[in-house]
């Protein structure tokens, strides 16, 4: 196979993990509402989670696949840490949903809010692309409720 067959089929092998674990998802959600979860958190629509962990594994060079894999390489740990702070800090989902969003425990996006609150003080490249990247996600979620300010706890 070329390369360039072999980046596709990683790709199409990716692409289809992100739809299995957006299924199994939607699945968990219907499953709490069944079950008498009538919060307005059980019931938000989770595009905005799926957008920003495209847009920042777009940003760092990777697949959404690899913000959602076991992998813990630096390369790819770091940017799903700030996928979580910025789903955090950028939508009204709970730790759990969210931890649910990338097949990991809610315990997971308190460390990653720990871990890029500590990186963006003591390293001011990171703050640099951090707040680029922070900026991207504000504006992408703008768009997609199409308000200039997105979810009410935008900051």
């Amino acid at each position: 196979m070329t390369a360039s067959t072999e980046a596709l089929e990683a790709f199409n092998t990716a692409y289809r993990a992100m739809l299995d674990a957006a299924r199994r998802l939607e699945a968990a959600l219907t499953a709490d509402v069944a079950a008498g979860i009538t919060s307005d958190r059980a019931r938000v629509d989770q595009r905005d989670i799926v957008l920003i962990q495209h847009l920042v594994a777009t940003q760092y060079g990777l697949t959404p696949f690899d913000l959602l894999s076991q992998a813990r390489p630096g390369h790819i740990a770091q940017p799903r840490q700030v996928a979580m702070t910025l789903c955090a800090i950028l939508t009204n989902h709970n730790l759990k949903t969210l931890g649910a969003a990338f097949n990991r425990a809610h315990s997971t996006i308190l460390h990653a809010k720990r871990a890029v609150a500590n990186l963006c003080a003591t390293d001011a490249a990171f703050l640099r692309h951090y707040n680029i990247v922070h900026a991207l996600a504000v504006d992408a979620l703008a768009a997609h409720y199409g308000t200039p300010g997105g979810p009410t706890n935008l900051p």
